[in-house]
């Protein structure tokens, strides 16, 4: 009996993996057509503004939660604290993005994997680029986190016109996790909330191999360098 069901177990355990495996079969094309596309930017403090909803990118603990990261809206909507975030080079054309939490902690900006899709843009406590760095406890259900850290807070900025691959006014770039460029299609930041209240992720592109971004304006954020 206990023979049946740990067969039984390898055997979902492989169907899991495979279709796992095969969530986007251009994946391996994809992940080079964006390493290719994203370019390297000067590390320091940056905004980030939607183009379509002039929304800048925010983090408000006090008001919208610890681990969230909102659109602004109102008189939230402006060049502050709460929407200056630093960018560190963290290597190839890799960026992770922080802000300070509540007590003055690291934080990064984060993929969240939801129901078998990269669906947020959370707020975490960084594991990477920073002098200390968050450490999974050793009897936490988090360590099965998959994939690791360093992919889940790391971003790739591709510029829309691949002419203008500079920051600055009027220039702009889809802000593209790195986590599961592996075996997904490809997903963007989007100014919109998703039922948790955090920002969501959508497809860069289409799935059907022909390797060609979104021209959706939400997709696009200016960034804009406000110091070191």
């Amino acid at each position: 009996m206990r023979f049946l069901l740990l067969s039984l177990l390898s055997l979902l355990a492989t169907v899991f993996l495979s279709a796992d495996a095969k969530t986007f079969p251009y994946a391996s094309i994809a992940e080079k057509f964006i390493y290719k596309s994203a370019v390297k930017i000067p590390a320091g403090s940056y905004t980030f503004r939607n183009r379509a909803t002039g929304q800048y990118l925010l983090f408000d603990p006090y008001h919208y939660g610890v681990n969230a990261i909102v659109p602004a809206k109102g008189k939230s909507n402006k060049v502050s604290g709460d929407t200056t975030w630093k960018v560190i080079y963290s290597g190839g054309r890799n960026y992770s993005v922080h802000h300070r939490a509540l007590n003055g902690n690291d934080k990064c900006m984060s993929t969240r994997y939801m129901n078998g899709i990269d669906d947020a843009a959370v707020i975490w406590g960084c594991r990477i680029d920073t002098a200390k760095p968050v450490l999974p406890a050793k009897n936490k259900i988090a360590r099965r986190r998959q994939p690791h850290f360093p992919t889940k807070q790391t971003w790739l900025f591709l510029p829309v016109d691949s002419k203008k691959r500079t920051v600055g006014p009027r220039t702009y770039f889809y802000f593209a996790s790195n986590a599961h460029l592996y075996n997904m299609v490809p997903r963007c930041l989007y100014p919109k909330l998703t039922s948790e209240g955090t920002t969501a992720l959508r497809d860069c592109m289409d799935d059907d191999g022909k390797m060609k971004l979104y021209t959706d304006k939400k997709l696009h954020w200016e960034l804009i360098k406000r110091g070191k």
